[in-house]
């Protein structure tokens, strides 16, 4: 098994579980786990931007004064 999955790997494998889960007749949450996921990879990657912006501004104003 490969350890280091794609975001897209990652929605793939959990739609074709909720599929699998929606034929039983299961279903645990209004908020399907792909949904969750994916919601939570992009707050992640908007906490990295806002970061990254933090990091150039400090950058931009520390050089700004040399």
């Amino acid at each position: 098994m490969n350890i280091v999955q794609s975001v897209a790997e990652v929605k793939l494998e959990l739609a074709k579980e909720e599929v699998e889960e929606l034929a039983k007749g299961i279903v645990l949450n209004e908020m399907m786990a792909s949904t969750y996921i994916s919601s939570v990879i992009a707050l992640e990657d908007q906490k990295y931007v806002h970061i990254l912006c933090m990091f150039l501004s400090y950058l931009i104003s520390t050089l700004g004064t040399c």
